[in-house]
């Protein structure tokens, strides 16, 4: 159990990026305030941080990068972790792109099994922008992002579609705020080089 110590929670609040503390299950203790602004970037109803505590903090991933991300995750819960493991990942939304770095810091302190006692995720935004502002939008019709078969490809990640044409991966707005049927899940390349780096 991660110690929920009256120093480690002020201090979390306190941070201006995202932060969450998990136990050894990956179960989320606590959010910090900044995660309500993070939840209205496209106009949402602000969040209560609150309502995430007690939840598995995978719950949140899908796709590709959740085993993935397990896995890291697990390590850095290990007696040989380093005191700190970098992610790089990214949060889309329909109007906006999001490049993450999350810091995955042990805290200290060693459980029975010579495990740490908990992790503390601080997001930090990298990179953010409309859409239109990072890389041209793909605004096609529906039939133009289908293969011969009627497949539609998307990163199961950063949700970018494949262009069955030049196989390049672009951001497409329409595609991201309603997915249609018939989609495939893929893996970007960028996606790709950040949750499946060479050994």
């Amino acid at each position: 159990m991660v110690p929920r110590s009256p120093q480690l929670l002020r201090a979390v609040d306190q941070e201006p990026v995202i932060c969450f503390v998990l136990d050894t299950a990956l179960t989320i203790v606590h959010a910090n305030p900044a995660w309500e602004t993070w939840a209205t970037i496209d106009g949402a109803t602000p969040g209560n941080p609150r309502a995430l505590e007690g939840r598995r903090y995978l719950d949140f991933v899908s796709g590709p990068m959740r085993e993935q991300l397990e896995l890291r995750l697990e390590r850095a819960l290990a007696p040989e972790a380093p005191p700190e493991l970098l992610l790089h990942s990214e949060c889309n939304t329909p109007t906006h792109f999001r490049r993450l770095t999350t810091h995955v810091v042990p805290v200290r302190g060693i459980d029975e099994s010579g495990r740490a006692r908990g992790l503390v995720l601080m997001h930090s935004l990298e990179l953010a922008g409309k859409l239109s502002e990072r890389e041209r939008l793909a605004e096609h019709p529906l039939d133009h992002w289908r293969r011969p078969d009627g497949t539609l490809v998307q990163c199961g990640c950063c949700r970018r579609v494949q262009d069955p044409r030049t196989a390049h991966w672009v951001m497409s707005s329409q595609l991201i705020a309603s997915p249609p049927g018939g989609v495939s899940h893929g893996l970007c390349e960028s996606c790709a080089a950040s949750y499946y780096p060479p050994p």
